[in-house]
């Protein structure tokens, strides 16, 4: 399944419609969340941070345009939900027991 997604994503990226890409994966992370599946939304998350890092600035020693600062911002913001629901995958399968 996630290949399939992963091909779709791909698709729309090289196809120059990454805003699509990123609004299938949003909703894909939100239909993690809603059906429980906390591992899944914790990847979703983390390739969410990883779309948003890939946008900024390379060079560390870089000033950050205002634009890049809220970039910053959804980067951290995402990583800590990935993990989140990665710990929480755990907490969700043991309570489940």
């Amino acid at each position: 399944e996630n290949d399939r997604f992963d091909e779709a994503r791909a698709a729309y990226t090289s196809a120059g419609h990454s805003e699509m890409a990123t609004k299938m994966l949003e909703q894909l992370t939100h239909n993690a969340v809603v059906e429980r599946r906390f591992q899944d939304a914790g990847y979703c998350y983390w390739l969410l941070s990883q779309e948003v890092a890939s946008e900024l600035p390379k060079d560390p020693r870089a000033l950050l345009s205002d634009a890049d600062e809220a970039k910053l911002g959804r980067f951290k913001d995402f990583k800590e939900r990935s993990e989140i629901y990665y710990a929480y995958e755990f907490i969700h399968r043991a309570m489940d027991e």
